[in-house]
């Protein structure tokens, strides 16, 4: 992958193909950041995956051990019902999430994938059983 990234155009479609290439180029790179704002799209991905991870960890923990410590009403009948999100395919909710996400005002925002982020049911069992 390094060797492609740092060829000329002309020199990719050379027969037969070289492993590495005979001049190096990094012009390559300097046109995806030129072309694309590359750093925004790292640091997006960077900050939705800590927060989610975060608010997963913090949501998932305290159900755990709500389910694991206290005595609450309909409590052999909510863990099962929670759990059972393991059982449904992600696509066939991605419709009805559309539309909550919508009716919410969050479409094109990063909280929206956050809060995707959060349902977490094996977290949930693991943590419980720990």
């Amino acid at each position: 992958m390094l060797g492609t990234s740092m060829r000329r155009e002309i020199d990719s479609f050379n027969l037969p193909p070289a492993f590495w290439p005979e001049q190096w180029n990094i012009e390559n790179y300097q046109k995806v950041f030129d072309m694309i704002p590359f750093l925004k799209f790292t640091w997006n991905s960077f900050f939705i995956s800590a927060s989610a991870t975060l608010a997963m960890l913090v949501v998932t923990s305290m159900a755990a051990y709500a389910f694991a410590r206290i005595n609450f009403a309909f409590k052999k009948i909510a863990f099962p019902i929670l759990l059972s999100g393991m059982m449904i395919p992600v696509s066939s909710t991605l419709v009805p999430l559309f539309f909550t996400i919508r009716d919410l005002n969050l479409m094109d925002t990063q909280a929206a994938v956050i809060l995707l982020g959060i349902y977490y049911p094996i977290g949930l069992l693991l943590l419980r059983q720990f």
